[in-house]
């Protein structure tokens, strides 16, 4: 049975969960009420072990997740708008970035600005051929936040953020492709079938694997080779001890799919 909390609906399948940002009137724009929810819902979802998988996406055809909600910035914090300095302004998405659970970002239209962070976080974009992605922070006279500086060089080189990022111009399914920011474009109606293949797969695999892997690829873009060395070996010795690891190695001598149970 799906959940209807603050902007979110929240579907669980059997270890996955499907997060549906669901403004579409607004083309699912951040209001305070979601950026809250999707703080709660990452850190729990970080520590349940029912749950294996995260996919994303936005409600109706039209958007992912344009941004904050402009109509709303001047009651933020009272008008005119000045920032609430006790918390970062894109303190909402670090919750996302540190959920150790693989995150699938099924971009099914617009995604832009605080939108566009959030599918810069997931591990995997899978774009709809109706997808659109803008860093456009600087059409508002802003920078990219929730991550977006840095995330945004990381996945797609230097000069393509900035070109980006100093533009603001929008990017297609296609050009997205080429770029790197997605790594699958599929037709509209095939979006969330893919995704959720994709997502089962995941969640069929080892969790202690995946979750070790993850970590160890957001530090590798904070260290060094031979620190990296380090890194992978304390992760595979924690692997190496795990009932997972014994049923993967079996089931490969058996010939069987493996049965994992995150232990």
């Amino acid at each position: 049975m799906a959940e209807h909390v603050n902007g979110l609906i929240i579907d669980r399948q059997d270890g996955v969960v499907v997060v549906t940002m669901d403004r579409p009137k607004q083309l699912n724009a951040l209001s305070n009420p979601m950026r809250d929810e999707i703080v709660r819902f990452f850190t729990d979802a970080n520590k349940d072990p029912s749950v294996r998988v995260i996919v994303i996406t936005g409600s109706g055809d039209r958007a992912f997740c344009a941004g904050a909600d402009v109509t709303l910035l001047p009651t933020m914090t009272g008008a005119p708008f000045k920032p609430d300095m006790r918390l970062p302004l894109g303190y909402w998405a670090v919750p996302i970035y540190k959920c150790e659970k693989p995150i699938i970002a099924a971009v099914n239209g617009i995604a832009a600005g605080g939108g566009f962070s959030i599918a810069l976080i997931a591990d995997v974009r899978i774009a709809s051929d109706r997808a659109r992605f803008s860093s456009v922070w600087v059409k508002r006279g802003l920078i990219p936040d929730a991550g977006a500086t840095y995330l945004l060089p990381q996945r797609i080189g230097w000069a393509n953020a900035a070109e980006l990022s100093f533009t603001g111009r929008v990017l297609n399914a296609d050009e997205a492709l080429k770029m790197g920011i997605v790594s699958r474009v599929v037709p509209h109606d095939k979006l969330m079938d893919t995704a959720m293949e994709m997502a089962r797969q995941m969640a069929s695999m080892a969790p202690i694997s995946i979750m070790l892997t993850k970590r160890a690829f957001q530090k590798a873009a904070q260290s060094n080779f031979e620190t990296q060395i380090l890194i992978e070996s304390e992760g595979q010795m924690t692997c190496w001890l795990t009932e997972d690891h014994k049923e993967g190695t079996q089931s490969f001598l058996e010939k069987r799919e493996p049965k994992f149970q995150g232990k």
